[in-house]
């Protein structure tokens, strides 16, 4: 996929769906119908080279439909928002983990209902599997048309009590990161910045991920969004195909690109707040990148002592 062609194409199918997506949006009225994570999802199935999940289309399909009912279950639990939180993103990781499989957008299926504070109806999981099952139509058809190559699967294999020290750290310092961003800056905890720095911190990972380039990523999908969300509605659904296919070509950077930015720029019209929202993203993708990053370091140390 590096001719123009073949690229352009995935591209322009991603800001398609990103408008189908906020046009039904502004016409239904209800924020459920808007799931960002499916501009990171198109991205990473469509048009990267290589596939920064290890998984097939059917487990991710099903592991997002799962994280949208878990979210949409959690809302009506009568606890604490940080605690379910919490909760939510270490069963994902248990999810995942179980299923042998990396599909970290689940994680913002998870957790988005819970950060967006809003009552979430049986319409929420239902469209998780409408927009994520269109995204993984498309990619077949590109397959058929020779555009990707089909997505050989091979499970992740990793001893017990290793994967469970490392669910147990990823999700003690997000609980700790969660409680200080809640506090004082609680864009900076985005659920796109949950899936970032469970990706930075997995040395499974099979696309390089690069600090510097992630934080641009952000900040301009910080830019981007709050500048779109400030627009009325009719000109977001214009604008927010331009913005996405800004994304597209900020992703021939090749390798290093981030898909989560991308579900960052569709949050910003959710959550409401521009203003915050706009220095709130790349404070937080300071934090959560970083954070990725030592507990990445940490583990191969680890893993090096040990050998």
């Amino acid at each position: 996929m590096r001719s123009a062609e073949p690229y352009a194409l995935p591209a322009i199918a991603t800001a398609a769906i990103a408008c189908v997506m906020t046009v039904a949006w502004h016409l239904s009225g209800c924020h459920e119908v808007m799931f960002p994570e499916v501009a990171a999802i198109a991205m990473g199935c469509l048009w990267m080279e290589r596939r920064p999940w290890r998984t097939d289309a059917p487990r991710l399909w099903l592991s997002l439909v799962a994280g949208a009912l878990l979210g949409y279950g959690l809302v009506h639990v009568p606890w604490p928002t940080e605690a379910k939180l919490v909760l939510a993103y270490a069963a994902v990781l248990v999810w995942l983990s179980a299923w042998r499989i990396n599909a970290a957008p689940m994680i913002s299926a998870a957790l988005l209902p819970l950060f967006l504070g809003r009552g979430a109806t049986w319409l929420y999981p239902v469209s998780v599997a409408l927009w994520v099952g269109l995204v993984l139509l498309v990619e077949r058809a590109f397959v058929s048309a020779g555009l990707r190559e089909r997505v050989a699967f091979g499970p992740i294999v990793e001893p017990f009590r290793k994967e469970a020290l490392r669910i147990s750290i990823l999700v003690a310092v997000f609980a700790a990161l969660l409680l200080l961003c809640r506090r004082f800056a609680p864009f900076a905890a985005v659920p796109p910045l949950v899936v970032a720095y469970t990706a930075f911190s997995d040395v499974r990972r099979p696309v390089r991920l690069q600090w510097r380039l992630g934080f641009w990523f952000f900040t301009v999908a910080a830019v981007l969004g709050a500048f779109i969300a400030a627009q009325p509605d009719g000109l977001q659904a214009a604008l927010m195909p331009l913005a996405v296919l800004i994304f597209a070509w900020l992703s021939r950077f090749g390798a290093y690109f981030l898909p989560p930015a991308a579900a960052a720029l569709l949050l910003a019209p959710l959550a409401g707040n521009t203003s915050s929202y706009i220095w709130q993203v790349p404070m937080g993708a300071l934090v959560f990148l970083s954070a990725g990053r030592l507990v990445s370091l940490a583990w191969r140390a680890n893993d090096g002592a040990r050998r």
